[in-house]
């Protein structure tokens, strides 16, 4: 297996790992108290030099979702139950970045599908380069590393 190979899918199965745990009911992750309370266990077992620091903060988040419950916010709301999260990286591996690269049907602009946001490093700077003209025609956000040189 070729190299572009090995990061796309080690690319892929993080995206899709990130996405299963903030839409999946994985237990360990849950803002549930009682979830809490067994990812603590969880910890004991196996961390048990961070255990007693982890049970005061299990204790402490289960007394603010305590009150949080006595207001009206259950771990049922959406405001709870779901995390945004963003992903960016730097535009470094044109192949990759090309063939994740898809048009929206319903606009015609081109995203690069592996990031939210990709950006321009030290590495991918030259404005003659290859890697600023392939941002060029993607439609995500952009950004650029500045640094003293």
């Amino acid at each position: 297996m070729d190299f572009e190979s090995l990061v796309f899918i080690s690319s892929y199965s993080s995206l899709s790992k990130m996405v299963w745990f903030e839409n999946g009911p994985f237990p360990y992750y849950s803002k549930d108290s009682t979830r809490l309370r067994t990812l603590s266990t969880f910890m004991m077992f196996h961390f048990f030099v961070w255990a007693n620091r982890y049970r005061e903060l299990a204790r402490r988040v289960d007394e603010a979702l305590g009150f949080m419950n006595v207001a009206g916010l259950t771990s049922e709301h959406p405001i709870i139950s779901t995390t945004d999260f963003w992903t960016s990286h730097e535009c470094l591996l044109l192949p990759y970045e090309q063939s994740l690269t898809r048009e929206d049907s319903t606009t015609g602009l081109h995203y690069d599908c592996s990031a939210h946001m990709l950006w321009v490093g030290e590495r991918t700077r030259q404005l003659d380069g290859a890697h600023v003209e392939f941002l060029r025609g993607v439609a995500n956000p952009l950004g650029i590393k500045v640094m003293l040189t």
